[in-house]
């Protein structure tokens, strides 16, 4: 996969969206978005059954806030608007999923004292930050 992204940097125009791609880019992004999802998929996979000494020295949260960074403050040079208005729609909704996921985990080690006091503070907090950022209609999916 690393062989694949090389590639990618060194023949990416940067002005690919003023004009018709060749159909060996298409499929050069076609196969490095299959590779992609493999990884992704092989990733989820290790987090449900690697042992979790081996878990611990992969899945750090160093290695993993580089990666959530940046997929949520990328900015592109030469975007158009209709690719900034989407990779904003994509970066909100990855935030709210983040925080939402985030909050839940957090909620766990909450003490039993505070923890149904607390639970409402933060469900109404991701519902209004979710609102905010994906519309009125955005809701709170309790479950990790």
């Amino acid at each position: 996969m690393e062989e694949q992204v090389q590639r990618y940097k060194m023949h990416r125009d940067p002005n690919w969206h003023l004009g018709p791609r060749a159909q060996s880019d298409a499929a050069r992004d076609r196969r490095l978005r299959r590779k992609v999802q493999t990884a992704i998929e092989q990733l989820i996979w290790l987090a449900e059954v690697w042992p979790p000494n081996q878990q611990n020295k992969v899945f750090t949260e160093t290695s993993i806030a580089k990666l959530v960074s940046r997929l949520l403050t990328v900015k592109y040079s030469s975007e158009d608007e209709k690719d900034r208005t989407g990779r904003e729609r994509r970066q909100k909704a990855l935030a709210a999923m983040f925080l939402e996921k985030g909050i839940i985990k957090c909620l766990d080690y909450v003490p039993e004292a505070y923890h149904e006091r607390d639970e409402r503070e933060a469900i109404g907090l991701v519902m209004r930050l979710k609102g905010v950022m994906l519309g009125p209609g955005a809701g709170f999916n309790y479950e990790l």
